[in-house]
């Protein structure tokens, strides 16, 4: 059987892919979601999907909360370009997670932190 070489290191869930059903396998090393997604999933077909991920499809999707510092960071950009009114409190978390993410992973992989 062959292996499934991911496109990305980090993909962060909103509720479209899992709302639709979307086959996630493969697509990425580790998956993200917000709890605010979570609540959106309010059909059973939606809920036993997200449920069956990691049962079925070997896809884990790991829960977290973004910090207060990233929220802050996609909040204060949103205001900046206008997008703040018509982003939900989901929607503000995904971004900030993926934004904190983003920065986690930048830091673990620059070259200062190769040198040590």
């Amino acid at each position: 059987m062959a292996t499934i070489t991911p496109r990305v290191e980090s993909l962060v869930l909103d509720a479209g892919p899992l709302l639709s059903l979307s086959p996630l396998k493969g697509l990425s090393k580790s998956y993200f979601t917000v709890p605010q997604v979570l609540g959106e999933l309010k059909d059973d077909k939606s809920r036993t999907h997200f449920q069956n991920l990691g049962l079925l499809a070997g896809v884990k999707v790991e829960t977290r909360m973004p910090d207060s510092a990233a929220l802050a960071q996609v909040t204060l950009a949103a205001k900046k370009t206008g997008d703040y009114t018509v982003l939900s409190v989901a929607d503000l978390n995904v971004l900030a997670l993926t934004y904190a993410l983003h920065q986690e992973y930048s830091q673990k992989n620059s070259p200062e932190s190769a040198a040590s």
